[in-house]
């Protein structure tokens, strides 16, 4: 591999500049780009680190009520917030489970959601919760894009090469509630086999008034399945088992050493379930 330079930019624009050069990348935690450049996937000429930038690491809900991740919150600081634990605890649960406490450490909810791999943790609890990824460019202008658009694809996202990650914001609706389960017959510290995220609101008289699901490593990204139909007090059982085989259906997994590509559906079904009547209340339980 040729000379890379290295540069650690003050500013958020300072470093959308620096990445808009030709084959310079940024870098944050270095997690998933220290993979690349090991197994000689990548060969950048210029690393831009986000190190020294102010504000990346922030925690805050926002005057308009939001949660507000800045883009080097690492999976640690996101996993231990208490912010985050009381408003989402799926999404700090999601976090505390990636790889191991050394990865965590550094690894960062931006770098994540650029990487783009659709085995992750992370990006199917941000799907369920219809968050949006916030960016800047080389030129100063500022996006704001759904995380269901942003992800396109394998290791594809919707970022322009002169743009860089700088927030997350989440909705925190009245009555928010949020879970996620993982499923790893292997070891834990591996990719989930198959994972499902559940985002909803509540109403004071606990009714169920918005739900989605989003589905983990069983796609090319976190697959979205809305649950509108779930919702007011009315689902039965049967309601429940047949939107989970509906969920599952959409799915389109892998065969690989960890099990066939209906195996994999028949565990989404399964768990999706499970986890659906957990969060649904059953009719007698609404007032």
């Amino acid at each position: 591999m040729s000379e890379v330079s290295f540069s650690a930019p003050s500013t958020l624009l300072e470093a959308a500049q620096a990445v808009a050069e030709d084959e310079a990348l940024a870098v944050a935690g270095g997690t998933s780009i220290g993979l690349l450049l090991r197994q000689r996937l990548i060969e950048p000429t210029a690393l831009v680190s986000l190190h020294r930038i102010p504000d990346l690491t922030d925690i805050r809900m926002t005057e308009s009520g939001e949660l507000e991740l800045g883009a080097a919150v690492t999976l640690a600081a996101l996993a231990r917030s208490a912010t985050v634990r009381e408003t989402f605890p799926a999404l700090a649960k999601a976090a505390e489970v990636v790889g191991n406490a050394r990865v965590r450490s550094v690894a960062t909810i931006g770098g994540a959601m650029a990487h783009a791999d659709p085995r992750q943790d992370v990006p199917p609890v941000l799907t369920a919760l219809n968050a949006s990824v916030h960016t800047i460019d080389s030129g100063g202008s500022n996006r704001s894009i759904p995380v269901r658009e942003f992800l396109r694809g394998l290791m594809d996202t919707a970022l322009n090469e002169d743009e860089l990650i700088a927030s997350i914001t989440i909705p925190v609706p009245a009555g928010a509630f949020s879970s996620y389960f993982r499923f790893t017959p292997g070891s834990v510290e591996d990719y989930p086999t198959v994972s499902v995220a559940v985002g909803g609101m509540r109403s004071p008289d606990n009714r169920v008034v918005g739900l989605d699901l989003a589905l983990g490593s069983v796609g090319s990204t976190p697959i979205h399945v809305p649950g509108a139909e779930l919702c007011n007090g009315a689902a039965t059982p049967q309601d429940i088992h047949a939107f989970a085989q509906h969920a599952a259906s959409l799915t389109d997994p892998v065969t690989d050493r960890l099990g066939s590509d209906r195996y994999k559906r028949h565990v989404v079904a399964v768990f999706a379930e499970r986890m659906l009547n957990d969060a649904l209340p059953r009719p007698a339980e609404v007032r």
